[in-house]
């Protein structure tokens, strides 16, 4: 059968070609994604207290949500930041499955909730858990404003800047923190 199919040129040539034709056609309808979302099992708790110095973020709200972070099982490494009117806290978890981390990601929201309705100022800001993926880690473009202008002035430049990005075709990702007492908001998109 085989040397049947090399000496008929015309039929090999014909097999050939419905071959191509039916890979380039599949090529095409398969189903893919241009970046597929690989979550890196991070979490990042973000909460505001307008107007309050690094050493009372700490101590208000740093240590308590800390102390709450660790009573969730699973977690490799917490690291946190206290600066001017903002606690950051960087929580990694072991390598669990996707399931079994969405359980965790539920009782890290729980703990978390728990700590804000008992132990945090009435002033602070809702706690903002935010999930490290591909998706949002790796941003395309960020843009900080600064300069030595007056706060005011920052504050209108990036709302112009923020409504120019708004006007561009596409998905846009925006995550606004505060930058001194006044509540500047410095838009990362």
């Amino acid at each position: 059968m085989f040397s049947r199919f090399l000496t008929n040129h015309v039929f090999a040539n014909l097999a050939f070609a419905l071959v191509i034709v039916i890979g380039s056609l599949s090529y095409f309808i398969m189903p893919r994604e241009k970046d597929p979302t690989i979550n890196f099992n991070w979490i990042q708790v973000m909460t505001f207290l307008p107007g309050a110095s690094a050493g009372d973020v700490e101590k208000k709200i740093t240590d308590p949500l800390e102390e709450a972070i660790r009573r969730v099982d699973d977690i490799r490494f917490v690291t946190s930041t206290s600066r001017e009117s903002l606690s950051n806290i960087l929580i990694r978890f072991d390598e669990i499955s996707e399931r079994d981390y969405e359980r965790r990601v539920n009782d890290l929201r729980r703990e978390v909730q728990a700590i804000e309705d008992t132990e945090l100022p009435v002033e602070v800001e809702t706690p903002i858990l935010f999930e490290i993926t591909t998706d949002n880690a790796l941003p395309t473009a960020t843009v900080l404003i600064t300069g030595q202008s007056d706060d005011e002035n920052l504050r209108q430049q990036a709302n112009q800047i923020e409504k120019e990005l708004e006007r561009l075709q596409g998905e846009l990702v925006k995550l606004q923190y505060w930058v001194k007492e006044k509540g500047l908001r410095v838009i990362v998109v």
